[in-house]
């Protein structure tokens, strides 16, 4: 509370949501170099 009022409200209800939209988001892909071979991060 600051000054009495609520900062934020939370919902106790899970399916109370909103979508965050990923598909322009950029793909991050971790590769190691091995002797001549790349392997690519198994996590």
């Amino acid at each position: 509370m600051d000054g009495g009022q609520v900062d934020i409200h939370l919902s106790d209800d899970p399916f109370d949501c909103w979508r965050i939209d990923v598909s322009t988001a950029p793909l991050l892909v971790t590769l190691c170099k091995v002797s001549l071979l790349l392997s690519d991060d198994p996590h």
